[in-house]
């Protein structure tokens, strides 16, 4: 079959269905599509093995395959599965022979060639630079060296191409690569199909109008003769600036100038006849090798042509070629008519080439027979051509349904994905606003919290404070009632013996009177002991000293208290000394009888000052007293001074006793977690009252009794950071145990929150003495 394609292939804009970016072939990435055609894709790929890029050719013969399923390529159909099988058998083996041409030069080197996805791939060099076929575009024409530079580079690797028995078929400029020193790279072998030497076969052979030689559009054998034609041509256009006319047209009348008239005078001869010599239209004219060739350029004549055409024997010899250059036979005219005829609907044609009894005929062994039969099969070969660009263009427009659909696709992805990312962003926007009204709202929320414990803590700094000022003002005016009381009493027992040693001396002036003057006693004068005063006139005065004893000890009570009383007429002043606390007045009065009413202060465990209720009686030079108290009670027995002590006595039936008193106590210990000590003592009257103790770093505990409810508060101060906790107890009091708890916490809170808080136990046992 032959394929006629132009020389600008403007399949190349098409798109069958190349393989996607990223696909993997063996150990070759996909980049990026460098060319199509109606054989093949050429990728850009990256060797991820070598680390390098190259290119990657795909065979995919459009009128014989389609990909399918992404990467596979399949036959269209089962009537054209064998030819499909048989040239990608064909594409392998050229990729492996033209791997071991890899030292050619001008060739383009071929790294690779594997199998995959139905098809087979070649691996090539990626050559940079521009083709020939750009070079001319945009330079019009070449300079001699350049011409000259192309041609020698390119004769040394087509001679190693036809000795490993191929051919290219299809040289021309836009298959030849100019790197940036005008060095040239042949590229695009997929055109060759077969070994040259031996085929009798049918072939298919591709060529481009201007630069394919006459046998490529017959059954005519193809040579080493071919390829010369194809760059003759080629190096016409860049000399002349034009590509020479069509060897069909040339067959019918050659209108073809020799280059040697339209090239420059720098060009040398030699090189302008062997040109001429290969763009001879009869085979059998040119040069049939490229060593033949070589021998022309060097002699400078284009008729010195050596001729070596490998034939069969049975071969039929050539009918003489010229009559005269440029003028063919007639039998070579009604050939190159009948192939204008096979020619004359334009375009691509695909016509399956006669099988001749000669293994190959040129164009002036064509004979009548065998026009009628070109003419036959040129009516099957229209028929073809149609059936064959139906299904191209039906391929095609597949190819770009299917490209329009991915495009589309891929542009609703896009639309998609920066939805999802506005919709996302908007998300994220939401969040940090509802976020930050979270947060703002908890910062408020804190605000007031603080705003009201502050204001909590400081109404109740404000009550501790008043209620401090207000026992501050009750002590000072105890301290001040106190103190009046004892300068009264000073001032009674200044007076009281500033009155006895009166009184004593006037008895000793007497008693001295006496003895100086006996005489002037009346003789009837009995002396006799004094007698105690009639009732209703007896006196007590004096000083009286003694102890108090109080009725069972507590923890905490330091022992007997030392009592003093100075007695001056009906009254008596004095104290109660304590050895840690210091001393507490006692007040009394005395009637004519003997009988001791009054009221006296004593100290707890704590120093805390109580009050207490005197009663008793004075006689023969003692004061027998009874003090009693809220939970608390005792005797004490004084002497007047100078007497020996005696023991207190109780008081007779007939004296006025104070009521039977409860004794039972609440005792017990009252601690808190943080504190490394065992607690605070606590000793409190079970029938009422006041307790309250402490240490001397500003601990106190203070505990009130009223009926069977009690109260209790908890105070102190810890430094590092300095901070007061506090507590209350309340509750009513049933059984014989009390054990309570409570939380005491600090004055202040900080990012922790009431992570300082502390728990307190408050542990009571009723005892009876």
């Amino acid at each position: 079959m032959v394929e006629v394609r132009p020389d600008k292939d403007d399949a190349s804009d098409v798109d069958f269905v190349a393989l996607p970016t990223g696909t993997k072939i063996g150990r070759y990435e996909v980049l990026a599509v460098l060319g199509q055609g109606g054989f093949g894709i050429t990728y850009r790929a990256f060797d991820s093995q070598l680390g390098r890029e190259v290119a990657l050719k795909e065979f995919l013969p459009t009128s014989l395959a389609v990909r399918r399923h992404g990467s596979t390529v399949s036959p269209r159909s089962t009537r054209v599965f064998d030819d499909f099988a048989k040239g990608r058998d064909r594409f392998v083996a050229e990729g492996r022979t033209l791997a071991t041409l890899h030292r050619a030069p001008g060739i383009v080197r071929v790294f690779d060639f594997l199998e995959q996805n139905g098809t087979a791939y070649i691996v090539m060099e990626l050559l940079g630079g521009e083709t020939l076929d750009r070079w001319l575009s945009r330079r019009g024409r070449l300079e001699p060296h350049v011409v000259g530079r192309i041609l020698w580079t390119l004769l040394d690797g087509l001679e190693q191409v036809h000795d490993a028995g191929f051919l290219h078929r299809d040289i021309k400029p836009s298959n030849i690569m100019l790197d940036d020193q005008g060095h040239p790279t042949l590229i695009d072998f997929g055109a060759a199909r077969a070994a040259m030497a031996g085929q009798t076969a049918t072939m298919t052979a591709v060529f481009t109008p201007g630069y394919a030689a006459a046998e490529q559009m017959s059954a005519a054998g193809q040579g080493p003769w071919t390829d010369i034609y194809g760059l003759s041509a080629t190096l016409y256009h860049a000399i002349a600036g034009k590509a020479p006319p069509s060897s069909i047209d040339r067959a019918l009348e050659d209108h073809c100038e020799p280059i040697a008239r339209q090239a420059g005078a720098d060009f040398p001869p030699g090189l302008l006849a062997g040109l001429d010599a290969g763009l001879a239209v009869r085979a059998s004219d040119r040069p049939q090798s490229i060593a033949d060739w070589r021998t022309v350029f060097a002699s400078g004549d284009p008729d010195k042509t050596v001729v070596m055409r490998p034939r069969s024997s049975s071969r039929v010899p050539p009918t003489p070629a010229r009559t005269q250059r440029g003028r063919l036979s007639a039998g070579s005219y009604l050939a190159g008519a009948a192939l204008a005829l096979l020619l004359a609907g334009g375009g691509t044609y695909f016509v399956t080439t006669f099988r001749p009894s000669s293994p190959a005929l040129s164009l002036q062994d064509l004979r009548t027979e065998d026009l009628e039969r070109l003419l036959a099969e040129r009516r099957a070969a229209e028929a073809a051509a149609v059936e064959k660009r139906r299904l191209e263009e039906e391929a095609m427009r597949r190819a770009e349904a299917d490209t329009a659909a991915k495009r589309q696709a891929d542009a609703n992805l896009q639309q998609a994905q920066q939805q999802l990312e506005k919709a996302e962003q908007e998300l994220l926007r939401l969040r940090a606003e509802i976020d930050a009204s979270r947060q703002q709202a908890r910062s408020e929320a804190d605000a007031a919290a603080k705003r009201a414990e502050a204001e909590a803590a400081q109404h109740k700094a404000e009550v501790e404070i008043a209620a401090l000022k207000q026992a501050e003002q009750d002590a000072r005016r105890k301290a001040a009632i106190e103190a009046e009381t004892k300068r009264k009493a000073d001032e009674t027992l200044i007076r009281a013996q500033a009155e006895r040693r009166r009184a004593e001396a006037e008895f000793a002036r007497k008693a001295e009177e006496a003895k100086a003057h006996p005489a002037a006693v009346a003789p009837t004068s009995v002396v006799s002991t004094p007698a105690e005063p009639p009732a209703g006139s007896a006196t007590f005065d004096g000083s009286y000293r003694g102890t108090f004893d109080q009725s069972g000890m507590r923890p905490g009570d330091s022992g007997p208290r030392g009592v003093t009383l100075q007695v001056v007429g009906n009254s008596g002043n004095g104290t109660l000394s304590s050895i840690v606390c210091g001393n507490a007045p006692i007040a009394v009065r005395l009637s004519p009888t003997g009988d001791i009413s009054g009221n006296a202060t004593i100290f707890d465990a704590a120093c805390q000052r109580l009050p207490m209720s005197v009663k008793g009686k004075a006689g023969e030079g003692r004061l027998q007293l009874q003090l009693s108290g809220v939970g608390i009670s005792g005797a004490a027995a004084l002497t007047l001074a100078g007497a020996a002590p005696q023991v207190a006595k109780p008081i007779p039936s007939s004296a006025a006793a104070p009521p039977p008193i409860d004794t039972a106590r609440w005792v017990g210990r009252v601690r808190c977690n943080s504190w490394s000590n065992s607690g605070l003592p606590v000793d409190l009257s079970a029938t009422g009252g006041q307790a309250a103790t402490g240490t001397a770093d500003g601990t106190v505990f203070l505990m009130t009794i009223s009926g069977n409810r009690y109260s209790a508060s908890i105070k102190w101060t810890v430094p590092n950071p300095t901070r007061s906790f506090s507590g209350t107890f309340s509750g009513t009091l049933s059984g014989e145990r009390l054990s309570t708890t409570t939380v005491a916490r600090p004055d202040f809170k900080n990012q922790w929150g009431s992570l300082f808080d502390d728990q307190c136990s408050l542990e009571l046992a009723k005892m009876r003495r």
